[in-house]
């Protein structure tokens, strides 16, 4: 396994073992979120929204819901989450370590997606805003 680089826009501080400093290592600090989605090669969330950006990179998304039952009783979901979330969804470290390790994730998911929340892609939003504020 390469290198683990631990993105972590608002996640408290932790360590990290000595004996693994060759092989994880934190980036924070002067880093956007958006900036940090789009160097990572995989999102590991929860039940963040940061799913909705990052699936317009098409890149792997692994769901990390090991408290599902309490989240759902807490705060429950606007979708059904199990078939909502475009990836496969893990409740153990290892379960996560077998999904990232046997590359099961569902590109096309997360394509359909990324496709079922966003009518526009081209890279033209800005042009539209201005448009719509001067003709209005």
């Amino acid at each position: 396994m390469g290198r683990v680089r631990i993105l972590s826009h608002s996640t408290p501080a932790f360590d990290i073992e000595p004996e693994n400093h060759d092989f994880a290592f934190i980036i924070n600090g002067d880093f956007s979120i958006q900036e940090l989605l789009v160097v990572s090669d995989i999102l590991i969330t929860d039940y963040s929204a940061f799913i909705f950006d990052y699936s317009l990179l098409e890149k792997p998304i692994a769901f990390y819901a090991h408290d599902f039952e309490n989240y759902a009783e807490e705060r429950d979901f606007y979708y059904p989450y199990k078939a909502f979330v475009p990836g496969p969804i893990v409740c153990t470290s290892l379960e996560l370590v077998h999904v990232i390790n046997e590359k099961k994730f569902k590109v096309n998911e997360i394509t359909e997606f990324k496709n079922r929340f966003f009518d526009y892609q081209d890279g033209k939003a800005i042009e539209r805003i201005v448009k719509h504020i001067l003709h209005s």
